[in-house]
């Protein structure tokens, strides 16, 4: 059996995240693409569904062939190289005064986790975190 533990940060650092991204909105609005539905304002996962939706039925009409495909990779965030992402964020203009904060944190994060019912000692593991909370 295969588990997939789901971490959960402190409110403090979602609520810390939040904030940043509302202050980053200037900065993500200038290189904000339409293609983009999550970090944005006013859009989501839920519009993305919606559009690829209305984009199937659009061709469905016009008899246009069309294809889609659905990728969930196996521990995708769990593979993700944090020192490219950081390079990346500063390259694009993410401010250090914010980066440099995540990534101490996110450096040095580590969880505890116990299988419900387990007799064994909780297990401890350096997370990786789906990307930024920004």
């Amino acid at each position: 059996t295969s588990y997939r533990v789901i971490k959960i940060t402190s409110m403090l650092y979602r609520k810390w995240g939040s904030m940043r991204l509302r202050q980053l909105q200037p900065w993500i609005e200038q290189w904000a693409d339409d293609a983009l539905h999550a970090g944005v304002p006013r859009k989501g996962a839920a519009d993305a569904w919606y559009q690829t939706a209305l984009d199937c039925e659009e061709a469905g009409l016009k008899g246009t062939d069309f294809a889609l495909a659905a990728v969930d990779i196996y521990k995708c965030f769990d593979q993700l190289q944090r020192p490219i992402l950081y390079e990346l964020a500063q390259q694009a203009g993410l401010p250090m005064q914010i980066l440099s904060p995540h990534q101490r944190y996110m450096e040095a994060y580590e969880t505890r986790f116990q299988r419900k019912n387990s007799r064994r000692k909780a297990q401890m593991q350096s997370i990786h975190t789906a990307g930024m909370p920004i």
